[in-house]
């Protein structure tokens, strides 16, 4: 667990895969709706010393969680100064669609993989499958990041996108790796 404030508002907390199995809760799980989630995130800031800078004495406090190759995730807490005639921003919940990619060879998805690699993409869902003509992978990415699907157009075409297409991809495919850049990736150059 890396945890540094990046100002005196700001702070990142960095926490791998063996710290979120301490904390029992994965980044899929993590749903400030959700009671266990909120007592993560308070024992985290508790931690640190911040829960009067993030916690009840805040205006609003921003939470942002991304995940990382690993199985981890970095959480960042903002402390937002409200004036009194300002409105808090409403929480809006990323909901990503998956994309299927076809691509043909075992090599183009080792180039894929490699290229994701290589420009630090990350997206949320990275799933490999062999297929009868090929390979499929099941992306989805975060609005941050704006690389992964330019470059997986590189090496393959699109099938679909959306539940339908991930749910058929892995009802007929043979699962090769549920995080294929986490998996295959950290092999490549």
């Amino acid at each position: 667990m890396n945890m540094t404030f990046e100002t005196p508002r700001r702070l990142r907390i960095e926490l791998n895969k063996a710290d979120l199995v301490q904390l029992d809760i994965t980044y899929d799980q993590i749903d400030y709706r959700d009671s266990h989630t909120r007592e993560v995130l308070s024992d985290l800031l508790g931690r640190v010393g911040a829960k009067d800078t993030f916690g009840s004495r805040a205006d609003r406090t921003l939470i942002e969680v991304y995940p990382t190759d690993g199985g981890g995730c970095v959480i960042y807490f903002t402390a937002l100064q409200m004036g009194e005639d300002e409105r808090p921003p409403r929480m809006r919940k990323l909901i990503l669609e998956p994309t299927v990619f076809r691509i043909g060879t075992a090599g183009d998805v080792l180039s894929a993989l490699a290229a994701l690699k290589a420009a630090g993409a990350r997206p949320v869902r990275c799933e490999l499958y062999q297929s009868d003509d090929g390979y499929r992978l099941v992306s989805a990415c975060s609005s941050a990041d704006k690389t992964s699907e330019p470059i997986l157009y590189e090496y393959g075409t699109v099938v679909g996108r959306g539940s339908i297409y991930s749910s058929a991809t892995a009802e007929h495919g043979k699962l090769i790796s549920a995080d294929a850049l986490g998996e295959i990736g950290r092999f490549l150059n």
